[in-house]
């Protein structure tokens, strides 16, 4: 009996370590559609096709909305991922929404539309990688629709005559995606706002991470320094820089490229509260030094907190200001004589006893 059973043996090992091998494989958009070709045709059984969509949905998240045309085939479907538990309510993370479409088949049938189907496609990278949320949701339905709309309109006669789309038809699509592309537009220009302020965020807790060991450094040293004061201009430059920000995007007066990417988006705003508050010891130091003569610095220990607080938030708020500030500074704290026009004639030397 053990000779006999022993091939059962092997065939179901065989069929597990098979089963196996396709959960841990990652399964693509195109070989779905072709597994359920197969399955209308009768070429393969529906367990072959329900395991590949097992397989995809738990690599790419469930299936929302599809369109599958038997003409090709050609398809489109919209996945939207779940976060992890702990990321969401961490985190605040929202479903990853993806597009994913067959069209191989399309392509070879209306060699015309490979141009718009190109700006499709790069378009949907776009949403992709620079939306989160509501906003890529939106659009990536939007361009699901478009990708439906145009298999349909070049689905063969019921003879298996191809007409080929009139540039009416194409004029049209293309139009519809400079309407999806300005909307995108509009919301990655938003979001990459708060990406950017996000990031501005992230830099000045940063900052205030990085001043505790500078501030035991320059505790052991002899440096004649107030620490007080120190962090004091150099937060207060940081914040400063933050306020200056938040202040032009709601005036509608600072944009962001949001075509280099979230994550660059983020480490450029990260520096910018680094970039205020050394401004404002800039300006601590200028003043301590004796560069700036302008102002008068406060005897009092309390006035001259508050005076140097202002000063590096006004330092962080404008760095423009402070950079004509002390070009126009001098270290004597005089003013420095005009220097005579070109054809001029010397003064006169005054007169004696005048």
């Amino acid at each position: 009996m053990a000779e006999i059973a022993h091939p059962y043996q092997e065939t179901a090992a065989a069929e597990g370590a098979g089963a196996a091998h396709q959960r841990s494989r990652r399964v693509s958009f195109s070989e779905l559609v072709e597994a359920w070709a197969f399955r209308e045709s009768g070429t393969a059984s529906e367990d072959r096709f329900q395991e590949l969509r097992d397989a995809f949905v738990r690599d790419h998240g469930e299936i929302t909305d599809a369109y599958i045309c038997e003409s090709g085939p050609m398809a489109v479907a919209v996945t939207a991922f779940p976060p992890k538990p702990l990321e969401r309510k961490l985190l605040r993370l929202k479903d990853r929404i993806e597009m994913h479409s067959e069209t191989e088949r399309l392509v070879r049938m209306h060699p015309e539309v490979a141009q718009v189907l190109h700006r499709a496609e790069v378009q949907y990278v776009s949403v992709r990688n620079a939306l989160r949320g509501l906003s890529q949701r939106l659009l990536v339905n939007w361009l699901f629709v478009w990708m439906r709309d145009l298999m349909l309109s070049a689905i063969p006669e019921t003879d298996g005559t191809v007409n080929p789309l009139t540039e009416k038809q194409i004029a049209e699509q293309g139009k519809e995606l400079d309407r999806i592309a300005e909307h995108y537009e509009q919301a990655a220009s938003r979001e990459a706002q708060i990406v950017y302020l996000g990031g501005m965020l992230g830099g000045v807790l940063a900052l205030c991470a990085v001043t505790v060991p500078v501030g035991i450094l320059l505790a052991a040293s002899e440096v004649p320094v107030n620490l007080t004061t120190f962090f004091g201009c150099l937060i207060a430059g940081a914040l400063g820089a933050l306020v200056s920000v938040v202040t032009r995007m709601s005036a509608d007066k600072f944009h962001v490229r949001h075509e280099v990417g979230r994550s660059y988006v983020q480490r450029v705003a990260a520096f910018r509260p680094f970039i205020g508050g050394v401004f404002g010891l800039l300006v601590y130091f200028a003043l301590q030094g004796g560069v700036i003569r302008q102002l008068d610095v406060p005897t009092d220990d309390r006035d001259r907190f508050a005076f140097f607080l202002v000063l590096a938030f006004a330092a962080g708020f404008s760095e423009r200001l402070v950079k004509e500030v002390l070009r126009t500074t001098d270290g004597d704290g005089g003013a420095t004589a005009p220097a005579p026009k070109p054809g001029a004639e010397a003064p006169a030397p005054p007169q004696p006893g005048a």
